[in-house]
């Protein structure tokens, strides 16, 4: 944890970035009017799965995609950080409409979701990464050949932080709060 808190300091605006990312896309997908009554009407749908490798697929391939930022300095983290957030706010206000109280939901989310939210956002820290690799090299005048090696220890860090933060959300919500 206490590496994760040393990236979080050192990327702070990265993290800021990615989170205000994520919540806005829950904002725009809880506050989201279709005509109808929810987005299954609107042929979204709803991921759930009572098994654990189906959701961890599910789970990693949300994070790789956020993490494919990093090949487009940030463009994809930005489209799949506010895809991602929509997607709960839009799951949120499904079960809302369908009665759960908001205390139920939040009661439901946060076991799981204490592992799974900062999976998603320290994905789009990795996704913004090269990007700050960038700008760093070009108005900070730092060499990339000197920064290469600590950067890249980072990213491989952030991964492993990342898979291991998804694979205790998955845990969590399988076998815990089902």
């Amino acid at each position: 944890m206490k590496l994760v808190k040393r990236f979080i300091h050192e990327d702070r605006k990265l993290f800021w970035a990615a989170a205000l990312l994520l919540l806005g896309g829950l904002i725009i997908g809880f506050l989201w009017n279709d005509s109808g009554s929810g987005f299954n009407e609107s042929g979204a749908e709803i991921y759930v799965s009572n098994d654990f490798r189906d959701l961890i697929t599910n789970n990693l391939f949300a994070v790789g995609t956020i993490m494919l930022g990093y090949v487009t300095f940030g463009v994809l983290s930005i489209i799949f950080l506010l895809y991602n957030g929509l997607y709960i706010g839009l799951a949120i206000k499904e079960a809302y409409i369908e009665g759960v109280s908001i205390i139920e939901i939040v009661i439901k989310i946060i076991p799981h979701g204490i592992w799974e939210i900062p999976a998603l956002i320290l994905s789009g820290v990795l996704g913004f990464k090269s990007l700050q690799l960038l700008l760093h090299s070009i108005f900070l005048g730092q060499s990339m050949r000197n920064q290469i090696t600590v950067h890249l220890k980072k990213v491989v860090s952030l991964i492993v932080i990342i898979v291991i933060f998804v694979f205790l959300a998955a845990t969590v919500e399988i076998y815990i709060t089902p």
